[in-house]
């Protein structure tokens, strides 16, 4: 178990060396992780959002100021990213960046979100909202 954990850290590190992503950075992220599925579920995601276009120095942000991003699901993650393309916002690796709790928030939250803000105002005058704040669509205005 912890021989794989340690391969699974390994596997993780040399990706991070491939990207070449700078050693404290990279150190950072790593400190983070405590298991073989935190590992890998990192390693997921950093690669998706990699791919996406999100920065180095954004994935650190994404990191550090959402917590909750270590537990959320690569699913999840894709959902929210395709949300946000469905409705028409672009740039999408740098809202990600700037309100990185966007991508742990349940899609059903920022579908309802979107839904009751579109009542408030026009598609095109949200979506420009959108554009400086997207955060709003992660608030659960549910009561617990």
């Amino acid at each position: 178990e912890t021989r794989k954990m340690s391969d699974e850290f390994n596997h993780l590190k040399k990706y991070f060396d491939e990207q070449e992503y700078n050693e404290e950075l990279s150190s950072e992220m790593l400190s983070y992780v405590e298991s073989e599925k935190d590992i890998e579920s990192l390693y997921e995601k950093v690669q998706f959002l990699n791919k996406i276009g999100v920065p180095k120095e954004g994935l650190d942000m994404i990191i550090s100021e959402n917590p909750l991003f270590l537990t959320t699901t690569l699913e999840t993650v894709k959902n929210n990213i395709n949300f946000m393309k469905n409705i028409g916002l672009d740039n999408i690796e740098k809202l990600v960046e700037i309100f990185p709790e966007i991508l742990s928030a349940s899609n059903k939250t920022m579908s309802e979100n979107y839904k009751l803000l579109k009542i408030l105002m026009s598609e095109k005058d949200l979506i420009n909202m959108l554009k400086i704040d997207c955060e709003i669509l992660t608030f659960n205005t549910r009561p617990v």
